[in-house]
């Protein structure tokens, strides 16, 4: 730390030396603009250039980088060197590219950003991905690292968590319900099995709604929709009407007792059999 600082004392030195002379970087004639917008990078707001760029005294005006790629940002922002050893690295990250995101200079976005969050990610990502039917919240508010960290993670797909309990940081409700003793398996193993995180074709962010979508998997339930006579419920295609799609207390996921789920529909038989003395 001692010798960071003596660093950071003769760089400023050098730079105020510099700046008497007459030949200050920023100059009515010679970079105007810098330091004028909302957000300054640290050593441009304090006028210190020499902090990355290092003058070449055999040609005048002409400067060399302190360091090369990723150590000249990471001579400074020493936290983020750990994020480096992380399993999974953005790619630019990786690359040393750290001014494929960031303005080294300034910027009208925070982090010196180069653009809007979401807009900055769609120069590498294709923005066609993340546009159908129904977008998911974080996606349409542009709000990308809600779900990925910007830098490196330990998960895939530099998540923010593991897959398998990224959605409950959101969605609460439904971690309660895998609390229940029986667990749809695609839903147990992780949401992504049914849902899309960004976006898709049908509500809830579903490639197709059901029985279509739970027939990817319950293909022997489809043999009887070939049948003459079929549970109205399976005739009209409402799976759900029977069967929580995520977890339930009862067996074969019935939302209610079973006893109960049937006479929520059957009322003339619940009436029925509450009228007879023998059972």
């Amino acid at each position: 730390m001692k010798s960071f600082i003596i660093i950071i004392i003769v760089l400023f030195t050098s730079h105020f030396t510099y700046a008497q002379s007459g030949e200050d970087c920023v100059t009515a004639k010679c970079h105007a603009d810098m330091g004028t917008k909302e957000f300054v990078h640290g050593p441009v707001g304090a006028g210190i250039c020499t902090v990355c760029h290092i003058e070449n005294p055999a040609k005048k005006h002409s400067f060399e980088f302190a360091a090369e790629k990723e150590e000249l940002c990471l001579s400074c922002h020493e936290a983020q060197k750990d994020m480096m050893l992380e399993n999974f690295v953005h790619t630019p990250v990786s690359e040393g590219n750290c001014t494929g995101c960031h303005d080294p200079h300034q910027s009208d976005f925070k982090y010196t950003l180069k653009g809007e969050a979401s807009e900055l990610c769609f120069t590498c990502h294709d923005s066609k991905e993340f546009d159908d039917n129904v977008v998911h919240g974080p996606v349409a508010a542009g709000d990308c690292n809600v779900c990925h960290n910007p830098h490196a993670s330990p998960n895939e797909k530099q998540l923010v968590s593991p897959i398998e309990t990224l959605c409950f940081n959101c969605h609460k409700e439904q971690e309660n319900k895998m609390n229940s003793r029986h667990k749809h398996k695609p839903a147990e193993e992780r949401c992504t099995n049914c849902h899309s995180p960004h976006a898709n074709k049908t509500e809830f962010l579903l490639p197709s709604q059901s029985p279509d979508l739970c027939y990817t998997c319950h293909e022997d339930i489809k043999t009887f929709t070939a049948s003459l006579y079929q549970h109205k419920t399976v005739a009209d295609d409402q799976c759900k009407s029977c069967h929580d799609a995520h977890a339930s207390d009862n067996p074969r996921l019935f939302p209610l007792a079973q006893e109960d789920l049937c006479l929520s529909c059957h009322n003339e038989l619940k009436e029925d059999i509450a009228s007879q003395t023998f059972k």
